[in-house]
């Protein structure tokens, strides 16, 4: 099926569970509960340089009152954590410009799918839209452009975490 609403869970913490430090501060407004979704064909047709081999995101509208953009100009927040290809894995480590001191502000209900221990190299937004291809996105009519906010990848592993924005039209 492809989607899954993680039981029993709390923002995507069990009740008590301290937050995960490795993560920076989460900072979109999230409607509870979240759908964490393994069908990477969105993901895909908007990053087809990334080869995409499987992984889960989420994705929400900024809800009313969140932000000053009124409907239907709210742009859709993404947070993935993708394994890929090896070539664009070191495509990005190449492009990347430090060690990540923390990991994207990713949903917490896709914390656990970051191994321990895994060091990840930050890649600046535009660097990443190159190697993601963003600019050859498959978009819908409704949709004007699509955008990585927030991208670290362990080439080793072969993992992307990030978040991005897709603007509608």
């Amino acid at each position: 099926m492809g989607c899954a609403t993680p039981a029993g869970l709390l923002g995507g913490r069990r009740r008590g569970e301290q937050p995960d430090k490795r993560f920076a501060k989460l900072t979109e407004h999230v409607v509870e509960p979240v759908t964490v979704s393994t069908e990477m064909k969105g993901p895909i047709r908007l990053m087809p340089g990334l080869g995409i081999v499987s992984g889960s995101f989420i994705g929400q509208g900024w809800a009313e009152g969140r932000v000053d953009l009124p409907y239907p100009d709210r742009p859709v927040w993404m947070h993935a954590v993708l394994e890929v290809s090896p070539e664009p894995a070191q495509a990005l480590e190449e492009a990347a410009q430090a060690v990540a001191e923390l990991l994207p502000p990713v949903h917490p209900a896709l914390h656990h799918l970051v191994p321990l221990g895994a060091e990840f190299k930050e890649v600046a937004p535009a660097d990443a839209d190159y190697v993601l291809a963003v600019d050859q996105a498959q978009l819908d009519p409704s949709e004007a452009r699509f955008g990585t906010e927030q991208l670290v990848v362990c080439a080793a592993k072969r993992l992307v975490v990030m978040t991005a924005v897709l603007w509608p039209r």
